[in-house]
């Protein structure tokens, strides 16, 4: 019966056989290798992305602003170097849209392939021009015509009863035997002012489609002037 090794004789041919194996070394090698792999994308994943994906979704739900609240209007500028040839385009929910300002017809002219695009679209459309010009007296807020129009209506009011209430009491003084009269109702004559509606606004003229667009706009072809005999003889060489 062979004798055992001691621990220090064990160890030592261990260790040897270890050393003389590659094959040890290979299968220690593929399956530590992608175990620690694979342990660095776990921790990558749980304790980086998803949090940072996280943040992102939240971040992006806290800011989400609709379309048609973009671009809200910065410094009021007013520029008048705007010519024909400044153009913005935007994708809107309904599609690509050009735009330019007109200003012999004081408007917004635009080409898109959905003719009924929201008139709320076109004024987030124009308010981008605008600041991007930097002509922003070129574009009327809606929002704040009907707070004047509101603003208008309630002084219009406060006029109107005052001076009810002024001539009331002057009948009042000026009648022993003066009867009360009833009060006007002064409501009744400013009704037709609608504050729900803004009079002012911008104005918006489609021109045609996306492929219709071009960027330097045509010409318009000169009248040919016509002349008389005598003055086409005069223009004339001979």
């Amino acid at each position: 019966m062979d004798e055992l090794c001691n621990d220090d004789e064990y160890a030592m041919h261990c260790n040897e056989c270890i050393d003389n194996n590659p094959l040890l070394k290979f299968f220690f090698l593929t399956s530590f290798i992608p175990f620690t792999v694979f342990f660095s994308m776990w921790v990558v994943a749980k304790f980086v992305y998803e949090p940072s994906i996280n943040n992102t979704i939240e971040e992006e739900e806290e800011i989400f602003i609709p379309y048609e609240e973009k671009y809200p209007i910065k410094e009021h500028l007013s520029k008048d170097n705007i010519n024909i040839n400044n153009f913005v385009f935007e994708n809107t929910p309904n599609g690509t849209v050009f735009m330019r300002y007109n200003k012999e017809n004081e408007d917004f002219e635009y080409w898109c392939d959905d003719k009924q695009i929201p008139y709320k679209y076109l004024e987030t459309v124009s308010r981008k021009f605008v600041n991007y010009f930097q002509c922003q007296n070129l574009y009327i807020d809606r929002k704040k015509e009907i707070e004047l129009q509101k603003t208008r209506k309630k002084e219009l009011l406060e006029s109107k009863k005052k001076k009810e209430d002024e001539k009331e009491e002057a009948e009042e003084e000026n009648s022993v035997f003066a009867k009360l009269k009833p009060k006007v109702e002064t409501e009744s004559k400013v009704k037709n002012i609608d504050v729900d509606v803004a009079v002012r606004g911008n104005k918006y003229k489609y021109m045609s489609k996306i492929k219709d667009f071009t960027f330097i706009p045509e010409r318009k072809k000169e009248e040919a002037k016509k002349l008389s005999f005598n003055e086409w003889k005069k223009s004339s060489w001979f």
